[in-house]
């Protein structure tokens, strides 16, 4: 095995010593070696119906460096157009209210909110706060007066 790297392959992997793994430009295209960057989603913000857009670019601006626009990513803005009108504002002005400073990822902060509103559990009557599962205040189910 004399004069051979590994697998069988001549000394140096197979791979010239100008790009790949190992030196070079490790942003350059070529053999699918080195790192590269996902490309950003593009913001759908401007998508949005004008009172979403508007309330949407104010909580970036009040938000600002932990909320941006490129949060407002086209599955957010799908999910804010599947709910009422009313009710996007309401997730918005949720977003709005809570504090962002301990989220990792703020679309998908955003799309939990407004799943919430798609199955009904927020909205008018709802309770804010809590991972839900309890019963909420008042009389055990079933209870007679």
């Amino acid at each position: 095995f004399r004069g051979r790297g590994r697998g069988g392959l001549p000394a140096g992997g197979g791979r010239s010593s100008s790009s790949g793994y190992f030196g070079g430009d490790m942003d350059s295209v070529g053999d699918g070696g080195g790192f590269r960057q996902a490309a950003p989603r593009a913001p759908g913000i401007h998508l949005l119906p004008p009172a979403q857009r508007a309330k949407a670019e104010e909580l970036c601006r009040d938000h600002a460096p932990l909320l941006r626009q490129e949060h407002f990513d086209e599955g957010v803005v799908a999910t804010l157009e599947r709910l009422p009108h009313d009710d996007g504002l309401a997730v918005l002005d949720e977003l709005g209210g809570n504090s962002m400073a301990g989220v990792r990822n703020l679309p998908a902060y955003i799309m939990g909110i407004c799943k919430r509103y798609i199955r009904g559990e927020a909205g008018a009557g709802a309770v804010a706060g809590g991972r839900g599962g309890g019963r909420g205040v008042g009389p055990p189910a079933g209870f007679m007066v």
